[in-house]
């Protein structure tokens, strides 16, 4: 009876690892960069209509994501681009090798009559070491956390997991910001 309470105690953490060792899977690289892309088509809005949802959810990025600092960079109506700088924190307060994480990341929309294009690429890791906190945060290209030769991988893989939640968030708000239905219906 006591050895099945462990084994069932034990399926959280079990899960958890699963997640962490998967991750490396989960994370999309396009030509050795990480790009998170999509197209998403919805015949019932126009180009002004999408390019001001998406201007509205540029605006609202940083009270929507926690830790957030993002700026337009770019923008322009006429060609239907945005473009966004941003960093985020990236949560993962039981990682033993960092005190803080952040992301830093460009994200594009592209918008034409119907629907829009999101890229969210040039990522970079900023963090700070738990065992030298004096010495500042450090700035590392992505790959750097991917490089399945290094001798860190069980934290980098915390760091990724992490990271893709926070990443597809991101995403997801897009897309629920966007695809928000008017109710002007009265």
């Amino acid at each position: 009876m006591k050895k099945l309470i462990f084994l069932i105690a034990l399926l959280p953490i079990m899960a958890m690892a699963q997640d962490f060792t998967n991750i490396l899977s989960k994370i999309p690289i396009v030509d050795g960069t990480v790009v998170y892309s999509g197209i998403v088509k919805d015949s019932t809005l126009t180009k002004d209509e999408i390019y001001r949802r998406a201007i509205q959810w540029a605006v609202n990025l940083q009270k929507n994501v926690v830790a957030s600092e993002s700026e337009v960079k770019y923008q322009s109506k006429d060609d239907g681009t945005i473009t966004i700088s941003q960093k985020v924190f990236i949560p993962d307060y039981d990682n033993p090798k960092y005190l803080g994480c952040y992301s830093i990341h460009f994200i594009n929309i592209y918008v034409k009559n119907g629907r829009y294009k999101y890229t969210i690429d040039g990522f970079l890791i900023k963090y700070q070491l738990r065992e030298f906190p004096d010495i500042g945060e450090t700035t590392l290209p992505i790959s750097s956390f991917i490089d399945k030769s290094s001798n860190r991988l069980d934290v980098n893989e915390r760091v990724l997991f992490y990271f893709d939640k926070k990443i597809n968030s991101i995403i997801e708000s897009l897309k629920t910001e966007i695809n928000k239905k008017s109710d002007d219906n009265w």
